[in-house]
């Protein structure tokens, strides 16, 4: 919550100045707070389409070189590096020694050397960048009775939201697929786009399956009303057990709903 909350604050503060509806620092707390009020939908608008004329298309090569490796935390606190997986498809020379190197830093880090898929969030990242399509997008928050819904699109344009996804497997995607439907039909909704263009890579198959239909306004609101139900008391429905095991949260009590899931299988069928 905190992370929204800090979201919410610093683009009402930054937008405001990039729009020119501010020129002073605030000097307590509640000027803070108060920055941003007068930001219109249409203001938002107008930044986005100032982030699409910055956008430049660049042909990609077969291979993502932008980055070589990176380096995280498994659950055990071991340090794990991943190296770049396009570098492993490519056979060249220089990509090769590269490898190698990695190997031999890793070894002296005492690091270990990870499957990016042990990461999803990690790989998420790494195929977003590489096949996803290229649009501008923005971040924004909106209100919505007592809560405040922040959401940052895959990306925007004039007439439809995008959204995009991966998944390792063909049978992975039947579950993929509604939440990036819900996600998009949500994004749609509160950007008031009447379509939404859905993409999910399924990994293993190298393939990459497109919808792009209306956006589904019944389906934003059922899901908003859904979270609010669950924040007046109303237990959630929990996710597949095999879900929970993959979770960073596994074996802990921080997210009680996995938890229980785990611990109590039986009992929620």
């Amino acid at each position: 919550m905190k992370f929204f909350f800090i979201a919410y604050l610093w683009d009402k503060i930054i937008y405001s100045f990039d729009l020119g509806l501010i020129s002073y620092n605030p000097s307590n707390p509640e000027q803070l707070l108060d920055i941003g009020n007068d930001i219109k939908f249409n203001h938002i608008e107008e930044l986005l389409k100032r982030k699409a004329k910055s956008i430049v298309n660049i042909a990609k090569c077969t291979a993502n070189t932008s980055w070589l490796w990176v380096s995280t935390y498994d659950e055990n606190g071991t340090e794990a590096i991943i190296i770049n997986p396009a570098l492993k498809e490519d056979k060249s020379v220089i990509n090769k020694i590269a490898i190698q190197e990695t190997m031999k830093e890793a070894k002296k880090r005492g690091a270990r050397i990870a499957n990016i898929e042990e990461f999803p969030m990690i790989r998420g990242e790494f195929f977003q960048n590489d096949f996803a399509e290229q649009y501008s997008t923005i971040r924004w928050n909106f209100n919505l009775n007592d809560y405040v819904v922040v959401g940052v699109p895959d990306g925007i344009t004039d007439t439809f939201v995008y959204e995009f996804k991966t998944t390792k497997t063909k049978f992975l995607e039947h579950f993929i697929k509604p939440v990036a439907f819900a996600q998009a039909d949500l994004y749609g909704y509160f950007f008031k786009r009447k379509t939404k263009r859905v993409q999910i890579l399924i990994v293993e198959e190298n393939e990459k399956e497109t919808w792009e239909e209306s956006v589904d306004e019944a389906n934003a609101i059922k899901t908003l009303n859904s979270i609010a139900k669950i924040d007046n008391g109303e237990k959630p429905l929990p996710p597949k057990e095999w879900k929970c095991k993959s979770c960073e949260y596994y074996k802990t009590k921080i997210c009680k709903i996995p938890f229980y899931r785990v611990t109590n299988h039986k009992n929620l069928i």
